[in-house]
This record gives structure tokens, sequence and C-alpha cells, in this order.
């Protein structure tokens, strides 16, 4: 499958006239001209000659013969590195530089995250290096995860599908979860337990992604004890007469797809870590028959997999 970036942006009752502008149109070419060329000269995209597409793509007009003097930007200089790693994630290009280039960002990170005064630089430096997995985050994450009451939360809206979706107390528990030591089991224990039917869907969400990477009897108990929580259980669409039951006057309702979400994730989470119970297969086996498709096919993908260790990781 080839994927490409538009590069532009529109309300969404724009799109029509947006799809019938040459720039659009000829990218679609673009990439059906790469993928001809790649089956055509038996070999995959990323070895494509991209001097010889882009001869073609100015033979036909699309492109100026200039861009044949074009060089590519990466990789990227060591100083830009550094310096990107020194301001830290603030926006999303030096977050994409510090994932990219961990050898050189992560010494700058750590000493962020044990000198620097500034405690929001500190936590951004933690929340980084957490979710490359290293371990001198952990005590740190611990205590900010700790310390934080749970902030505003994301639920799921349809129509309105903007944002990061989760919280920045979410991506923290992710963060400590992708470390995947054992001492962190106390610390995520406390979040879930601090959960009830009225938690955002991505505070659910971030502990079951946090508790799936371990096998722990203390984190599926836990997991288990939330999902008994009144409201939590028993929103699959098994037969249209469920569907009938949660419909209202709203045009774009959620309320019904976020509840199955909650239960669904969760389940997921109580499964991989241990599954006290058997709730967690249960929750599965039912929402691999539900009606809507998407909710089906992901708990019929895990139940598929016989690897757990991989899955795991494939979670997280």
């Amino acid at each position: 499958m080839l994927v490409t970036g538009l590069g532009v942006s529109a309300h969404r009752d724009a799109l029509p006239v947006i799809r019938m502008q040459p720039d659009v149109q000829n990218q679609g070419y673009a990439a059906g001209l790469a993928s001809a060329m790649a089956v055509r000269n038996g070999q995959d995209l990323r070895h494509l000659d991209m001097r010889r597409l882009q001869r073609e793509l100015i033979g036909v007009g699309i492109l100026e013969a200039e861009v044949l003097r074009h060089t590519d930007s990466f990789p990227l200089p060591e100083k830009t590195i550094r310096e990107a790693a020194t301001r830290g994630p603030t926006d999303l290009f030096t977050a994409a530089i510090v994932m990219e280039y961990p050898e050189l960002s992560h010494p700058v990170l750590l000493e962020t995250l044990h000198h620097d005064p500034d405690s929001q630089r500190r936590e951004d430096a933690a929340l980084i290096l957490g979710l490359n997995r290293r371990k001198e985050a952990l005590i740190p994450l611990m205590e900010m995860v700790d310390a934080q009451e749970w902030d505003e939360g994301w639920d799921y809206t349809g129509m309105h599908q903007f944002g990061m979706s989760m919280s920045r107390l979410d991506a923290l528990i992710i963060a400590l979860g992708k470390i995947g030591d054992e001492a962190a089991i106390p610390v995520i224990l406390r979040k879930i337990e601090s959960l009830d039917e009225n938690s955002a869907f991505s505070h659910c969400r971030a502990v079951s992604i946090a508790a799936g990477a371990f096998t722990d009897s203390r984190l599926a108990r836990a997991l288990y004890d939330l999902l008994q929580k009144p409201g939590m259980l028993g929103h699959a669409h098994l037969r249209t007469a469920a569907v009938v039951a949660e419909a209202n006057d709203d045009p774009i309702e959620t309320q019904a797809r976020n509840r199955s979400l909650k239960e669904l994730i969760l389940g997921r989470g109580l499964y991989l870590c241990g599954d006290h119970e058997g709730l967690g297969r249960r929750i599965l086996e039912t929402y691999a028959n539900d009606l809507r498709g998407q909710y089906a096919r992901h708990a019929q993908a895990i139940l598929a997999c016989t690897d757990l260790q991989s899955l795991k990781k494939e979670v997280m």
C-alpha cells in the first residue's frame, strides 16, 4: 500500500472542490506512476530511482525542471539534532527529531531530566525517554504520575477527531508502561483504582495500555474490579435491538460508541495482563460478534494472536 501526504487541508464541505485541483490530481498520478515503475522493475518503493521519477513528471509538465537540483534535508546535521534535544519536544518538528535520532538526543534529554531547574522541561524529557523505554526515566515518571490527579481526559467524539485524543497524564502513564519495569506497577495500580464509569475513555485506555505491558495478578484484579463497576459492561451490539435501545436524537451520537470502546479496551488490557476470572477473554469473544465491524475485527485479531508477548509490544 502506498500512502501519500496531500499537504493541503480544508473544511470538509470544500473537499469536493479541493479534490479537483490539479495539484491533488497530479499527486495521484505521481503515486500511480511510482507504483508502476516499482512493479515494472521488480523493486520496493523505497528503492525507487527518485530522479528518474522526477524526470518523468517533468516530462508531462507536473514538476518544474529545477527540482532536479533539489537536495534532501536528511540526515540532519548533528548541531540541529542537539539544538532540538536542548529545546525539548516543544513542537512536532523537535519531537520528531529527538525520536528519530536517539543516539544524539538522549544524552541531552538525560541531562535535562536530572539537572534542569524547570519542572516542565524535566517532565518533557521524562516523557520522551519513557516512550523510548529508557529506564533512567522510571523513577521520575513514577513520581510525576503519582503526584498528579487525573486531568481532563478525552472521550470518543464523532466528527470532532482533532488534537491528541489523550491527556498529558495519559501520555505519562503510557510512557511509564513502555519502560516495562515492575517497580511501576503500584503506581499504575493506584491510577486504575481511582477510575470509575464516569472516567474519560482516554484515561481508561492509558491504564489499559500500561497494564497490558505486564503480566501481573494485581493489575489484572484491578482492571477486573474496574469493569465490575456500574455501567462498565454490556455495551456490545450483538443484535439490532441493542442499537435501537441506545439510539437518541443526536445526529452525531457517540455515547454508545464511547461506552463500547471503554469496555473493549479495558477488556483487552485485562486479557493481556493476566485475565482475572477470564473476563477479558469473554469481553473479546463478545465483541468478536459485534455488529460494528471495526470493533469485531479488533477483538478477533487479539484473540487470533498466539504470541502474547509480541502482541503486548504491538499494543504498546
